[in-house]
């Protein structure tokens, strides 16, 4: 049997573990990376367009709380999934899951 973390021990949310992973949700979404549920490479342009509205949110709603490094990790994400978001509206880097 596992013995669960006492509340010391518990990992602690942060910012970047949160714009992480809506930024993995996205480029899961824009078909980039592999569904994990399916094993798959699917594209939902709606749901990827709706984790990157969730990153723009926080990236305004943390304006003037984020670090530098916090600041800096949400831009390069937002660029990352806006980009991957365009090339899957384009229909272009279709991955085989093969």
């Amino acid at each position: 049997m596992t013995e669960q973390p006492q509340d010391s021990e518990a990992i602690k949310p942060d910012l970047n573990q949160i714009v992480s992973a809506f930024g993995m949700q996205a480029l899961i979404a824009c078909g980039k990376m592999m569904n994990p549920v399916s094993r798959k490479y699917e594209t939902d342009l709606a749901m990827a367009h709706y984790h990157i509205g969730v990153l723009e949110v926080l990236q305004a709603k943390t304006a003037g709380n984020a670090s530098d490094e916090e600041k800096q990790l949400l831009e390069d994400i937002l660029h990352q999934t806006r980009m991957a978001y365009l090339d899957a509206g384009r229909g272009a880097g279709k991955v085989s899951a093969e």
